[in-house]
């Protein structure tokens, strides 16, 4: 943004009025009387321009500024009043930014309560403007904004009196402080009210058809106002509901008056009374396109009238209808012609023409899609507008598979239960992480040595005890493995509590959506530059409302109980539970993923994620991952077979994703514990004898008795075993895997902590040698040249050693030389007598 802008409109005194000084515009030429601003350097800026350029510089600027803020700081913006151009910046981006703010933050009632101070804002030339964005802001917030807004009834400024009532109304018109504020306003004392208020308001019952703040739009103020009548019974239905206002708008935008016309013909002269048509008085001109619409927006908002609309449906018509309505898909139309022997295309032939098909009138109610199939045929499907779908989808039975069904048993090829192994084994895994950085190749993948260590060392029991395929072997190992390594060391000590932190850590985390989609969907691909300038932003926001979908989900589970992946889908489709993972409703070509057909050319397809295919290539997908993520946790069972996809696959696998062969799960009572569900605490299995530890007084011998995972682990970490229950400590056994000196300072830590405070003094001086025998030469350059210390057991041990005395040349001075390739040999036997090297 400019700096001068910025800088200079907070000052209201370089303000000036068209109307007592002459100005002209030097943006637009405007010279009509208004509001100016003269700028130090000469030229001037009429209000609109002005307004304007905050507008499109706070675009630009959306990215750098936007997510660098704080809560706290944008209601210090909304405070002062003073720096309007700090006010005003903030308002125009605040919109975006404000969905990735937690309602739960102490903090938040504050910024609500100073979005409708806003609404009564005063004192300078850009007061409409600030008044009309917080407006704006008080629709985005929703809700939540509703109480604030009630609370400002009361007050004498008749305008912020005004903006608040026309915010709560629009918002939440049905609610009966709302409503008894609306009707007081009809008619108010105060004139300005009541003015305004009848003028924005058709009715005093909150007929909402328009909204204002800017005193001048009172003038050109539009209403819709309709009346049709029935031709049974003449009753007269109105537009005079929100729901039947936005219907009428979306139908104004999305048919054209040919596609009117026809529904008019078809069905609404059916049902209601037409002047000038059957004999009724009145005007014989055509109906207009905004009447034609307002029948259909009535006839989709009202019971009654839908149900006259219904009966006018031929028999197969009502079916393909209900089962439109009931879910979000499109059926195949070959299919149908062949269910009901009809043809629903005018020009009905088995090779409907390219760009000339016309459904029947009797069908017109249903829009038709087309697509090419891999063998080079048209196919057609019907749908229905998700928007008519959701007006009507009340005003019919809700079908027997809206309700999910839990059973008490599940049948499959594969069952998976690890509760016990994760409550069993959750110590050990994290401790093997701490020890045991993980291993990433050059692409970002896990190492297969490192997968298999992890599962072997830990113990993990797996989805698949055979599996068919390699891919399919180690799929809960790799899932554990990028789980504990993103959210590292844990506070608590019992394993359900962990769990439990491990769950809420992901989960809370504001990019949970795309630690979802790399971790588990990995199929699906988009420009690393599209996820850094528009996706990263927004992770918040979408992972909050992943969240919450996903908690509300799973409090509807019924712990223990089976249920299949199929059934909850269609439950979750029928009452409007699907949520986007991402922004494919505005970002429709940003997302896709590679599928390889396995025909004669081996042809490569990229497909786009997009809304018609979002909830098969992406939502199913996840939501099947998503359970594999619980199953890992132990919160979880699973049922189901190996990974199959008949719809989808990437490149030259039958499956999308590894977990494509889900077919039903099960809350376990450790997922109960874990979701707040049951306040029931899983137990770990008690150990069959207390885990007892003793140190040798005169050796680095440790003896145990009984048994303990974590610190068997532990103590495999730093010795040898010798036999079960006796450990050799050794230069070489605990210095493994250390790469510096914090990594043995971290050892000596661990055992202090796990096995002993205060060991015998052998032990103290143990690790007293390991720090002092720390980098006992110096690199030289050249041919790899190191100086020793002056350590008479190292010169013993390089002079009389015949391995050292091969691969090591002496010189003078205690100097040292070896060859590049024997290096890694020579550390590696100095190591087995406590001499450790890192360089």
């Amino acid at each position: 943004m400019k700096k001068s802008t910025l800088k200079e409109i907070n000052h209201p005194e370089q303000w000036i009025n068209s109307e007592k000084e002459r100005c002209v515009c030097s943006h637009c030429q405007d010279f009509l009387p208004g509001d100016y601003f003269h700028f130090s350097d000469g030229h001037v800026s009429c209000i609109g321009c002005i307004k304007e350029e905050l507008r499109i510089e706070a675009v630009n600027h959306f990215s750098d500024y936007a997510y660098n803020g704080d809560i706290d700081t944008d209601i210090q913006n909304l405070q002062d009043r003073e720096k309007v151009s700090d006010l005003i910046f903030s308002l125009i981006t605040l919109p975006e930014r404000i969905y990735g703010y937690d309602s739960g933050d102490e903090h938040y009632p504050a910024l609500l309560e100073n979005i409708v101070s806003l609404l009564g804002y005063g004192g300078h030339p850009l007061s409409q403007h600030i008044r009309q964005l917080a407006f704006n802001l008080c629709e985005v917030t929703g809700m939540e904004i509703v109480p604030y807004c009630k609370k400002q009834f009361n007050t004498s400024m008749w305008q912020f009196y005004c903006n608040t009532l026309m915010a709560a109304g629009i918002i939440e018109p049905t609610d009966k402080d709302v409503q008894k504020e609306l009707n007081r306003a009809w008619d108010h004392e105060d004139e300005n009210i009541r003015t305004f208020i009848q003028n924005v308001f058709k009715r005093s019952d909150f007929g909402i058809y328009h909204r204002s703040v800017d005193k001048k739009a009172l003038e050109v103020l539009k209403t819709v106002n309709m009346s049709f009548t029935t031709t049974q019974e003449n009753k007269v239905y109105s537009l005079d509901t929100v729901v039947s206002k936005k219907l009428y708008e979306f139908i104004l935008e999305a048919y054209d008056l040919t596609k009117l016309k026809s529904f008019l013909k078809t069905y609404f002269s059916r049902i209601f009374i037409i002047p000038g048509q059957g004999g009724s008085p009145g005007r014989k001109k055509a109906m207009t396109k905004s009447e034609i619409a307002g029948m259909f927006a009535v006839t989709f908002s009202n019971k009654e009238v839908f149900d006259l609309f219904f009966q006018l449906l031929s028999g197969d018509a009502q079916e393909i209808f209900r089962t439109l309505v009931w879910r979000n898909q499109k059926l195949d139309l070959k299919k149908l012609e062949k269910k009901y022997n009809k043809k629903y295309f005018k020009n009905s032939s088995d090779t409907y023409l390219w760009s000339h098909e016309e459904l029947k009138d009797d069908y017109s109610i249903f829009q038709y899609d087309k697509d090419w199939s891999y063998g080079g045929e048209v196919v057609y499907s019907l749908y229905i507008n998700r928007i008519l779908r959701k007006a009507v989808k009340g005003f019919f039975p809700a079908p027997e598979w809206s309700a999910l069904k839990f059973q008490e048993t599940f049948t499959a090829s594969n069952i998976s239960e690890n509760e016990r192994s994760i409550l069993e084994g959750i110590e050990v895994m994290i401790q093997y992480l701490e020890h045991n950085p993980v291993s990433f190749t050059t692409t970002g993948k896990i190492s297969v040595k490192y997968i298999k260590d992890f599962n072997k060392r830990c113990e993990v029991q797996e989805f698949f005890i055979n599996p068919t395929k390699k891919e399919f072997q180690f799929i809960r190992t790799e899932i554990l493995i990028r789980i504990l390594n993103r959210t590292g060391k844990t506070k608590k000590a019992d394993s359900p509590e962990i769990i439990k932190e491990i769950y809420n850590k992901i989960n809370l985390s504001d990019d949970f959506n795309f630690f979802m989609i790399k971790t588990f969907l990995t199929y699906l691909k988009y420009d690393p530059a599209d996820y850094n300038y528009y996706l990263k932003k927004e992770n918040k926001r979408f992972s909050k409302k992943m969240y919450k979908a996903m908690t509300k989900l799973l409090a509807a589970l019924k712990v223990g109980k089976w249920f299949t992946i199929d059934e909850l889908l269609l439950s979750m489709d029928y009452n409007d539970e699907l949520f986007y993972l991402i922004p494919v409703e505005y970002h429709e070509g940003m997302f896709y993923f590679n599928q390889t057909h396995t025909d004669y050319y081996n042809q490569r397809d990229r497909i786009f994620i997009s809304e018609e295919n979002y909830l098969e290539a992406l939502f199913i997908p996840f939501m099947k991952a998503f359970f594999h993520f619980l199953a890992a946790l132990g919160m979880a069972d699973l049922a189901g077979s190996e990974p199959r996809n008949n719809l989808f696959h990437q490149n030259k696998y039958d499956y999308l994703t590894l977990y494509d062969g889900l077919e039903a799960a099960r809350v376990t009572p450790l997922g109960a514990y874990v979701l707040g569900l049951s306040k029931n605490i899983p137990e770990v299995s008690a150990r069959e004898e207390p885990f007892q530890i003793q140190l040798d007084s005169q050796f680095l011998l440790i003896q145990t008795k009984g048994s303990d995972r974590v610190m068997e682990f532990i103590l495999n970490d730093i010795a040898e075993t010798i036999k079960p229950g006796k450990y050799l400590i050794t230069f070489n056994s605990f210095l493994a895997n250390c790469k510096d000196r914090k990594d043995v300072e971290d050892k000596i830590a661990l055992f202090r902590e796990k096995i002993e405070k205060a060991p015998p003094l052998r032990f103290e001086s143990f690790f007293r040698e390991v720090l002092s025998r720390f980098n006992p030469m110096e690199e030289k350059g050249g041919y790899v040249l190191y100086k020793i210390k002056e350590d008479p057991l190292l010169i013993k041990l390089i002079t009389e050693d015949p391995y050292l005395k091969k691969n090591i040349l002496r010189a003078e001075d205690f100097h040292i030389l070896i060859k590049k390739d024997k290096r890694n040999q020579v550390k590696q036997k100095l190591v087995k007598s406590g001499f450790f090297i890192t360089s």
